[in-house]
Parts: C-alpha cells; sequence; structure tokens
C-alpha cells in the first residue's frame, strides 16, 4: 500500500492519537506539517493566506492548469470566468434538477439492492448529472461523457498527491497510462464544442477565455470544473447514505420531516433549509467523512504559528480529519449530533469548504445540492448497513469507502 493509498486512515489514526496537536510526518521522504487545530487553519488559509501556496503539481499533471490547481493572477483570471456561474444560481431550480436526478437514482439503487456495497458510479452520475444540467443545459448522455475515464485520471494523480520532486518525471515513468487516459480525455470532453446543447452563458464564456490572451485550455478547464463540481458531491452523497444506515432511529426523524417539506407545496430552497435537522445532518456528515479530508500548502517565506516556527518552504497539509474532530469543541467528535451547537470553525458546512480568499466557490450550490438529496433520499428509500465493520478508506482524489459503502437501499413501501 502506498502512502498515498492510506493517507485518510492515517489522518484518523492522528486524529485519536494526538487530537487538537499539529504533528510532523514523514511522507515520501519529506518532513510535512500535519495542522490539526482550527486556529492554525485559520492563520493559513485567511489570515495569512498570501504566504501559503497550493501544492497541486499532481492535479496540473494529470488534468492540466485550472483554477482548482492555480494560484495568484493564475487563478483570479480563471476564477473570474466561472465564479460569477455559482454566485447567481437559481436555488429553486436547483432543488428541481436535483430531486429530480436523485429520483432516477434511487431506482438504480433499489434495483441492485441484492448487492452488498453502493458503488461509486452511482452516486458520480448523479452528481456529473446535476452540475451540468445546471451550468451546460445537457447531461451525460446528451455528451457522451465516459466518467471512468475521469475516475481513473484522478485516482492515477492521487497516488502522486504528496510528491514534491521530479513530479513530471515520475507521472511518466511511473504511469504509464497516463497519456492513453488523457488522450481519451480529450475526445472524450470533445462533444462539448460540437453539440449546440451546451451552448449556455458559461460554455461561450470559457470559449472566449481560450481565445483570449489568457488562453484558457476548454478541456482542462472542464475536466476540473466537472471533477471538482460533482466528485466530491457524489461522495458525500455516498457517506449521507453510510450514515443514514447506521442511524435508524435518525433516519426516521429526517425522514418525517422531508415529508413535511414535501407535502407543504412550498418546494423551495428557502422553505427546505429552514428543516434545521436536515441542513445539520449534511453537515455532520461532512465534519465526520470530509469527502476532500486534506488540504496541501507549502509556505513562501518563515512564520510563526503560535509558538511554533514555519521555516520557508516547508510542506504543510490540513487535516479536516484531525480539526473537525477536535475535543476541545465537542464532548465526543466522533459522534453524530444535530441538534448540538454548531462551532464557526469546526462545523462540516463550514471548514469542510476551506475558508479565506480560495474557499470553494461551489460551497452554496453543493450545500443545496446534498441537502437536496438527503430530502429526496429519505422520502422515498430505506437504508440498512449490510456490515458493522468500520469503514475501509480509500483515497482516490476523495475520500471513499473501499469497494463501495456497506448499504441496502430498499423501498418504503
Amino acid at each position: 500500500m502506498s502512502e498515498a493509498s492510506g493517507i485518510c486512515q492515517r489522518m484518523y489514526d492522528l486524529a485519536k492519537e494526538h487530537n487538537g496537536q499539529n504533528k510532523y510526518l514523514t511522507l515520501n521522504g519529506v518532513d510535512i506539517l500535519i495542522i490539526q487545530r482550527a486556529e492554525d487553519a485559520d492563520h493559513i488559509l485567511r489570515l495569512n493566506a498570501a504566504n501559503y501556496v497550493k501544492n497541486l503539481s499532481w492535479l496540473r499533471q494529470i488534468i492540466g492548469a485550472s483554477r482548482f490547481s492555480e494560484d495568484g493572477e493564475k487563478w483570479r483570471r480563471r476564477q473570474q470566468i466561472s465564479q460569477p456561474f455559482f454566485n447567481k444560481i437559481d436555488r429553486d431550480q436547483l432543488v428541481s434538477v436535483t430531486h429530480k436526478y436523485a429520483l432516477s437514482a434511487l431506482d438504480t439503487l433499489i434495483a441492485k439492492n441484492d448487492q452488498p456495497t453502493l458503488r461509486d458510479n452511482v452516486f458520480r452520475t448523479l452528481t456529473s448529472n446535476i452540475l451540468l444540467d445546471s451550468f451546460f443545459g445537457c447531461t451525460l448522455d446528451d455528451i457522451g461523457l465516459d466518467l471512468d475515464i475521469l475516475a481513473d485520471l484522478m485516482e492515477l494523480g492521487s497516488a502522486f498527491s504528496f510528491s514534491t520532486e521530479n513530479t513530471v518525471d515520475d507521472f511518466y515513468q511511473k504511469t504509464k497510462s497516463l497519456p492513453r487516459l488523457r488522450r481519451q480525455m480529450l475526445e472524450s470532453f470533445s462533444n462539448f464544442r460540437q453539440s449546440p446543447i451546451c451552448n449556455t452563458p458559461l460554455m461561450q464564456k470559457l470559449l472566449e477565455a481560450e481565445k483570449g490572451a489568457d488562453k484558457i485550455n476548454l478541456t482542462q478547464e472542464l475536466t476540473a470544473f466537472i471533477a471538482a463540481g460533482s466528485e466530491t458531491s457524489a461522495a458525500t452523497a455516498s457517506w449521507l447514505c453510510y450514515l443514514l444506515a447506521k442511524n435508524p432511529d435518525l433516519q426516521q426523524k429526517l425522514r418525517d420531516d422531508a415529508d413535511t417539506f414535501w407535502r407543504s407545496g412550498e418546494i423551495n430552497w428557502k422553505h427546505l433549509s429552514a428543516f434545521q435537522s436536515l441542513t445539520q445532518f449534511v453537515s455532520e456528515t461532512l465534519r465526520l467523512f470530509p469527502p476532500t479530508p486534506l488540504i496541501t500548502r507549502t509556505a513562501l517565506s518563515d512564520d510563526v504559528l503560535g509558538d511554533q516556527e514555519i521555516i520557508k518552504d516547508q510542506k504543510i497539509i490540513l487535516s479536516l480529519i484531525g480539526i473537525q474532530h477536535d475535543r476541545r469543541f465537542r464532548d465526543n467528535p466522533w459522534q453524530m449530533t444535530i441538534d448540538a451547537p454548531k462551532s464557526h470553525k469546526t462545523s462540516g458546512d463550514i471548514m469542510a469548504f476551506s475558508m479565506g480568499p480560495r474557499v470553494c466557490g461551489g460551497k452554496q450550490f453543493a450545500l443545496i445540492e446534498l441537502v437536496t438529496l438527503l430530502a429526496t433520499f429519505v422520502q422515498h428509500a430505506r437504508f440498512e448497513l449490510t456490515s458493522d465493520s468500520d469503514p475501509a478508506f480509500h483515497w482516490k482524489s476523495q475520500m471513499l469507502h473501499k469497494n463501495g459503502v456497506p448499504v441496502r437501499v430498499l423501498p418504503l413501501c
């Protein structure tokens, strides 16, 4: 097992053994500072964010430069292209779109209830269709996009998540399949250009940027957009199902609240967000099992973090697992609690999306999507565990349950 593949379990172990403490670990021969304190994460991500740059060379080598891998002016120019569309999203329309695709996904999950686990591809198809429909007016079937290629690319890159030297050489020497996968991805994304269905304002903006002075690569930007915009939500949706099955009494409470919402006739985000049990369940899912549990940074210059000195070029990993399981903020941070007061620093709906100038631009989109998914799931289905074993984590650029979550989905009637 590579160090990257076992990183999530290592972070959970570290959070238990050294709760609320920052620790140095040696990964790939490099001493990396693991941040497990919310106040230190705040310093790095917000108060002194300019001193800490992204360390995502692996993502750049896999899918090319995008707003998700870049920093500084390169990041700002890319961010200005797509962020306005996230900011202007029609929330009620997103509830409707999410509900539609969630019902279709449930049909698939229920039809496979003879299997002991829920496979990731169902959730990836679900969230990708929500994203594509919302921003490009099309579906995976419309453009023939092969998500398996994207998943293979992201899994390939995740093995290099913590490489710090000779990244390009490593990729091309050790990953013989990379050229083939990148070629297949280019071919798959070419349908975006050819399809009149996807001719939306965001697509026009991306095409203009590709022809402009910045020469932003359309395929790279679209690949990163879909990977970041759907993979995290897909991973969270699978953990939602796991926690529903693990908490049957709470599942029933959520079902009662969701039923009240759907029968009210006020099918809009304002009304849905008023159901605290639903929003808090999503927040707690993001806290307990953050889909992107690690934020990597490199210090540009010396700094001081509390009583700890940071030297120039220090590699840093902010462990959301450690930060969100800090006993200083919760009596039992390993237990789901939907009626406890939220901490502004360690709640899943806050910290799991990062903070500061590079906070996730799709945060509001994702929260509306996830709460709607939850409300739809519990209204139409029942979730049961097929195994009482502790989760087995699989790092695949997202934190997934190895071999799929051990859950069976059954119809209510």
